[in-house]
Order: structure tokens, then C-alpha cells, then sequence
């Protein structure tokens, strides 16, 4: 396939199935009219036994799709995606194509819908299976941020770094930035026809990995979360650790993003352009 590198030089890891990833390509052939991939000897960079979790943009819908494809050919991937695409009657399209890639090959993340607009949901809970995963030898794909609208990085979120906190042993996060080239906004539900139609260039950024290092006690913001949803009443000290905990994932996932950001053309930033005060979103 036109864009993919000679991948002699990467060493050798299990690396995802046949069936999930013709199905990746068959779906990037549709969308893409190439795909340029760069820095895959930061795939060299990480260490044999440490988990890897794969933190992408989501400035188009297609976005995770291309990074899947393109890192299919030198990890044993899963793909976090919304759980509304695990039922056919809400979502029959997308429903159908992640049963073609085999549906054991993705993990349902729970979603939010805003006045029509699907939007995930921070849980804890739907790291579990994430966590399994990646102590069965998977490399998980999660988006570093929602899904943006106005074609340029929005705020991080907490996903890529919770599950780095909660994972077993050693865990890098492996930032991955899309680009699709094109002037005006293609790759999205909206532009379906567009992106058929004109296939931008799709340029695949692999960042240098980074470790973060663990935040401590970080399983008791699934107890203080699970307690809220009870209607159990929270104690300040309860309150204050929350807090503290949530600011440490931000300023975590903060590190991501800008990572990401770096490798994306100034407009596409967003809050993450040189120069942004980050820290005090």
C-alpha cells in the first residue's frame, strides 16, 4: 500500500490480525488518496515488555481509523471507540463495519449525547477492560481529546492518562497526530461525500514516546466517583483529593496534547497552540 514504510527496521512484535487489518485498509482506500506515516522509529524507541498505549487526535472522524491502519502493520492493537457503535440498531453502518474488523478487536467507551452531538464520558469502569487488555499483550488506541468541531485540537482529556496510571508494571503512551491535507474541513459525518469524493493526503505523525509517572492513590477516583453516583455524600477530604487528582490528570494529559500539537500545522492547535496558557484551562 502506497505510504507505508519499509518496516525492516522496526523490531519484531505480534502485530494485529488479517482480518482487522484488510478491513483498516480496505476503509482507508476509501477515504484517503495516501497516507504518508512518519517517525515510526519511535516504534524502535520503546523498550520489549512495556505496555503501550496509542493517544491520538480526534480532529476528523477518521482520525483513529487511519492511525489503526496504519499502526496495525507493527503492534497487536484494540480500538477504543463509543458504545453506541456497539449496537446495530442505534448505529447499523458503523455497527457492520466493526463486526467486518471483528468486533473483539475494539472497546466500548461510554457517551454523552448533547443536543445531538456524541460526546465521551469519562468512566472509570470502562478502563477495566482497557487495563486486561493491555496486560494480554494489547496496544490500545484511545483519542487524547473529544471529538472536535472546528477542525483544530480541543481540550485533552483524562482517558490515555488514567489508563497509564491504572495499568500493571510500566506503560509508555505513544502520541500519534493526523493531518489531513486539505483547505477546507473533510473527514468528518458531515463531509462523508467530500472525503469520498477528493481523498485528501493523510500525513501520520508518530511522536517520541513518554512515560508518566504513576499519580499515587489514583484508584480512589474511581471510589469517590462510584460513591457520588450513589448519591452518597462526599466528605471535604473527599472533595480536596477528587480535585487534586483530576488536576494531576489534566496537567498529565496536558504533556500529551501538546505532544500531538506539535506536529500539527498552527491552526490546528487550538488551545494547544506556542505560546497558550494551557494550564489555566
Amino acid at each position: 500500500m502506497e505510504g507505508f514504510p519499509n518496516q525492516s527496521n522496526v523490531p519484531e512484535r505480534e502485530t494485529a490480525s488479517k482480518r482487522l487489518s484488510l478491513a483498516l485498509e480496505a476503509q482507508m482506500k476509501l477515504t484517503v488518496k495516501e497516507m504518508r506515516l512518519h517517525g515510526e522509529e519511535h516504534i524502535r524507541e520503546i523498550p520489549e515488555g512495556k505496555k503501550i498505549i496509542i493517544a491520538t487526535t480526534h480532529i476528523s472522524d477518521i482520525d483513529i481509523p487511519l492511525v489503526a491502519a496504519a499502526l496495525s502493520k507493527y503492534l497487536d492493537i484494540a480500538i477504543t471507540n463509543m458504545s453506541i457503535h456497539h449496537s446495530f440498531l442505534a448505529e447499523p453502518s458503523t455497527n457492520i463495519g466493526m463486526r467486518i474488523a471483528g468486533k473483539e478487536n475494539f472497546i466500548p467507551i461510554d457517551f454523552n449525547k448533547d443536543e445531538g452531538e456524541k460526546r465521551a464520558s469519562f468512566n472509570p469502569d470502562n478502563f477495566e477492560p482497557m487495563a486486561k487488555a493491555l496486560d494480554e499483550g494489547k496496544a490500545i488506541i484511545i483519542a487524547a481529546h473529544n471529538p472536535a468541531h472546528g477542525w483544530a485540537l480541543t481540550k485533552g482529556g483524562y482517558g490515555a492518562s488514567y489508563l497509564s496510571d491504572i495499568a500493571k508494571g510500566e506503560a509508555v503512551i505513544l502520541p500519534v497526530s493526523v493531518n489531513l491535507v486539505s483547505e477546507k474541513p473533510v473527514g468528518m459525518h458531515e463531509s462523508k461525500i467530500k472525503t469520498l469524493t477528493e481523498k485528501p493526503v493523510a500525513e501520520i505523525y508518530i511522536n517520541e514516546p513518554i512515560e508518566l509517572e504513576k499519580i499515587t492513590g489514583i484508584s480512589d477516583l474511581s471510589d469517590i466517583m462510584h460513591k457520588h453516583e450513589e448519591g452518597v455524600r462526599l466528605t471535604p477530604l473527599e472533595r480536596q483529593r477528587f480535585s487534586e487528582i483530576k488536576a494531576s490528570l489534566q496537567a498529565q494529559s496536558d504533556s500529551i496534547m501538546k505532544k500531538l500539537a506539535a506536529s500539527l500545522p498552527e491552526e490546528k492547535r487550538g488551545a494547544y497552540k506556542v505560546g497558550e496558557d494551557t494550564e489555566a484551562m
